[in-house]
């Protein structure tokens, strides 16, 4: 019996590509008669974020890649073919049939996006998770739509953590950012930030190289050296100059003109 091989049986079979959204990328090996509606199944079908207008289809044009000519560079070796797809793309024949090596690009909505959400604790009416209502929303208006602040809100002690990119603890100015809404101190909240109001405080904390680390009684006025001198003053191998005091929202003051010392601080001696 003679057996005659097709073309592709010969050599490796090429493939075709999806990426974007669908639910499934997939890389399918291709066969003859493949249609652009078969491959979108494959991987799974259209996302709700998937642009319905329609896909971009980039095919190599191998007459021109594998000329004989080496010494000329081709023109153009690819061709965009943008194809119409349609809410009912799937439940039809779209006829389009793909060639070796076609990639299918499925365009993302340019403005969906799921919610994004940030999460108030503490010292208000409501706390709980929030989703963001707009791209700018500031600290001040979730404040507001938590209900406002309880009477025992430490406005100097509000911090903000923010998740993206590793930031980690965010220095806030409550005060100025609730008496100037939109301001410079009223920051614009991202995805995943925890807003923390916590209650009235009344300790300092001292720690590192001194003579008895602990907390003291926070008093109204006092500088950093005062706090050490009362935790048993500074160890013969502190380091003084960088001493320092943080304070509860996150921001850090060196020992130098007699730093502010609120409730809620925490001085370290290095």
């Amino acid at each position: 019996m003679l057996h005659v091989f097709a073309r592709w049986e010969l050599q490796q079979r090429p493939q075709v590509y999806i990426p974007g959204e669908v639910y499934e990328p997939v890389t399918p090996q291709w066969r003859e008669g493949m249609t652009l509606r078969e491959l979108v199944l494959k991987a799974g079908g259209l996302k709700d974020s998937a642009n319905l207008l329609q896909a971009e289809v980039s095919r190599l044009l191998t007459d021109a890649v594998m000329s004989t000519d080496i010494t000329k560079r081709p023109e153009q070796t690819v061709e965009v073919i943008n194809v119409p797809l349609g809410a009912d793309f799937l439940a039809r024949d779209d006829g389009f049939q793909l060639l070796p090596y076609d990639r299918v690009a499925i365009r993302r909505l340019p403005w969906w996006e799921m919610q994004q959400t940030v999460m108030i604790r503490g010292e208000v009416f409501f706390p709980g998770q929030f989703s963001l209502e707009r791209k700018d929303e500031r600290l001040s208006m979730l404040v507001s739509r938590a209900g406002g602040l309880r009477p025992d809100a430490y406005l100097e002690g509000a911090r903000v953590q923010r998740k993206q990119d590793g930031v980690g603890n965010v220095a806030i100015d409550l005060v100025k950012a609730l008496r100037e809404p939109g301001g410079e101190h009223d920051i614009i909240l991202q995805d995943g930030d925890e807003v923390i109001i916590p209650d009235r405080m009344f300790t300092v904390k001292v720690v590192g190289e001194v003579g008895f680390p602990t907390s003291l009684v926070w008093e109204e006025g006092k500088k950093i050296n005062w706090y050490v001198n009362r935790a048993g003053g500074f160890l013969e191998k502190a380091d003084k100059g960088k001493s320092r005091v943080v304070w509860p929202n996150g921001m850090s003051l060196p020992n130098k003109g007699g730093s502010k010392v609120i409730a809620g601080s925490t001085i370290i001696v290095p």
